[in-house]
């Protein structure tokens, strides 16, 4: 019986028009090699916009994607660094606040209603961000979120994708001082060895079990 619990997820900003290939081709490739483990696909990319604006939202969700990182740096810092407001300002000038208190309070509904009930408060949670667009700053808030609403819950971090391993994107997860696994290059094969050695070492700290894992990442 598998101890770990795997949780792939999209956040926004990747076209909600294209189906998310990244995360069915790892869920295909894992499962048939695990059949016990419990894996969820959690399409934040187009909940998100969905919960904030309705149905109809293709026009209005290109306009707040023009945007690119800079709504979710915006709400992070303001939420998990502190109320900087001429700083935050100058981030994004022109945006109104309506519209980042909508992506914000469907981000929070996004993870109280979908993601979080299905963290497994017996197993090992691995969350697997996939960053292949303008998505660092949106999943740094969701992991955020839910390492403050879930202290009792074991989460690993797990990043993927062609941002994953930038400087870049080291850098914003260490400053807001988020521990995170990175994936180098392909990652089916790569998150399979990952669920296989965090299994061994489910019932071990999490800094502990990063260590496992540097020798298959």
């Amino acid at each position: 019986m598998s101890k770990v619990s795997l949780h792939l997820v999209s956040m926004p900003w990747a076209n909600p028009m294209i189906t998310p290939m990244q995360l069915g081709a790892i869920k295909a490739y894992v499962q048939p090699k695990i059949p016990d483990l419990k894996i969820h696909v959690h399409n934040g990319f187009f909940m998100i916009p969905r919960l904030a604006i309705g149905d109809n939202f293709v026009r209005p969700y290109d306009e707040m994607s023009e945007f690119n990182e800079h709504a979710y740096q915006y709400l992070a810092l303001r939420r998990f660094a502190g109320p900087h407001q001429a700083q935050l300002q100058d981030i994004i000038p022109g945006v109104k606040p309506k519209t980042l208190s909508k992506i914000e309070k469907a981000t929070r509904k996004f993870c109280d209603a979908y993601l979080i009930p299905k963290l497994d408060a017996s197993a090992l949670n691995l969350v697997g961000f996939t960053l292949n667009y303008d998505q660092v700053y949106s999943s740094l808030y969701c992991a955020l979120y839910l390492k403050e609403k879930c202290k009792d819950t074991r989460i690993l971090f797990v990043l993927g994708g062609m941002s994953a391993c930038t400087p870049s994107a080291n850098r914003i997860f260490n400053e807001f001082g988020l521990e995170a696994v990175a994936v180098v290059g392909e990652g089916e094969q790569k998150l399979y060895d990952i669920i296989q050695t965090a299994n061994q070492h489910a019932s071990d700290p999490i800094p502990q079990i990063i260590g496992h894992l540097s020798s298959v990442i």
